[in-house]
């Protein structure tokens, strides 16, 4: 989807919602769009042209944009795809339903996505 049509799309929705002024509208909350690799998140990066908030949990690494309404859009892609994997340690994880084992404790190295320097913690 280009981004001329998924502005449409929003549009769309818009138009709902004001043909529908009884419907409840949803509590500003991050709209989350995912890519499949850094090279879309790069030009999401560029095209931006401002500052966006960076962040990552669990498998996932995101930019993110926010309005004065309160909305914000998060450009999603996984963590793996602009972040180096690194084992810190390991922990012991006890014996469960699962037999004991040892767990690998991971920290992620996010180096700039628009310019060589020193990797980010996120």
């Amino acid at each position: 989807m280009s981004a001329s049509e998924y502005a449409t799309a929003l549009r769309e929705i818009a138009d709902w919602y004001e043909a529908h002024p009884d419907v409840p509208a949803p509590s500003p909350a991050p709209i989350n769009l995912f890519f499949g690799d850094k090279d879309e998140l790069v030009a999401v990066a560029r095209a931006v042209g401002e500052r966006l908030t960076k962040s990552g949990s669990g498998d996932w690494y995101w930019l993110r944009k926010e309005f004065p309404s309160g909305w914000a859009l998060e450009f999603n892609v996984r963590r793996e795809q602009v972040c180096t994997r690194r084992v810190v340690g390991t922990e012991p994880v006890p014996e469960q339903i699962i037999p004991a084992h040892t767990k690998e404790i991971v920290e992620w190295d996010c180096h700039s996505l628009l310019a060589q320097e020193a990797p980010e913690r996120v």
